[in-house]
């Protein structure tokens, strides 16, 4: 019995795939109510919470995030509880913007290493330093890295017959998502997968009435 339960932290230990689990966004829990989102943000330095036009979004300014002043800061809400976070960054240079991608994804990669997918350009640090590289890229290039967070939920909803078990648990996983393009610039999103769904089901559900 010894044996196996050594054998067991070893195999956790040495997994590369093992990650913490990702159930918020700064310390704010996923789905925390749009009251606590504000308390939060405004509880940082020269953060301010911009007019909110749209009843379903919070928009912070001023915030550093990482050590790094961010253009914006935005919550996406449904039913007054936030389901994802995203950080916008200042745009500065194509190469500082491409220099800082790949240092937040380092980062990411550390804490967490857990079924990192690339689905943009692959860029490596090496390619900072190789000119021809670099102007070989264009404003339809990007990159994109996805953290994707297996939830350990099951949930049973009546649409959701259709889906086998593996396609509707993967709709709920929480996720991080690092991207980057010469247009709209650096951004990162937490995202809480369970919540979103129910906004996209029920958003759909909604527009079946047109």
């Amino acid at each position: 019995m010894k044996n196996i339960l050594l054998l067991a932290i070893i195999i956790t230990f040495f997994n590369p795939s093992y990650s913490q689990n990702l159930n918020g966004f700064w310390d704010l829990k996923f789905g925390s109510t749009k009251e606590q989102v504000i308390k939060f943000m405004l509880s940082k330095p020269e953060c301010k919470f911009e007019k909110q036009e749209d009843e379903n979004m919070l928009i912070f300014t001023g915030a550093k995030f990482g050590g790094e002043k961010t253009s914006m800061v935005f919550f996406n809400l449904y039913n007054d509880r936030y389901y994802e976070a995203v950080v916008v960054y200042e745009p500065t240079s194509s190469l500082d913007l491409i220099s800082k991608y790949l240092s937040i994804k380092e980062i990411l990669n550390k804490k967490y290493y857990y079924s990192e997918k690339n689905l943009g350009k692959n860029i490596v640090p090496q390619d900072l330093k190789n000119e021809t590289f670099l102007r070989s890229l264009t404003e339809k290039d990007y990159m994109v890295t996805l953290w994707e967070f297996p939830t350990t939920e099951e949930y049973e909803l009546e649409s959701d017959k259709k889906l086998d078990n593996f396609k509707l648990m993967a709709l709920h996983n929480n996720s991080i998502y690092l991207s980057f393009d010469f247009n709209a610039g650096l951004s990162l999103s937490y995202t809480f997968g369970k919540l979103k769904y129910e906004m996209k089901k029920n958003s759909t559900n909604t527009n079946k009435d047109y």
